[in-house]
């Protein structure tokens, strides 16, 4: 549960980034730092819903509800 409240804050938090990226700045462009920080959170965001889908369909494969 701790987890899913977690990667619902991390997508939450995604969105907003995204929202500012997209968004037109006034007079100046993003900063690196940004843009670095912003991809790092994407990477981090995939690779944890990559890692809770494959635990997922493992855990579903070793309860029996999926055939191997």
């Amino acid at each position: 549960m701790a987890e899913s409240l977690n990667h619902r804050r991390r997508i939450e938090t995604l969105e907003a980034r995204v929202y500012v990226v997209e968004t037109p700045p006034p007079v100046s462009s993003v900063s690196p730092e940004r843009r670095r920080a912003l991809f790092a959170l994407v990477r981090k965001t995939v690779t944890t819903t990559a890692l809770i889908i494959a635990a997922l369909l493992s855990a579903l494969k070793e309860l029996g509800f999926l055939k191997p």
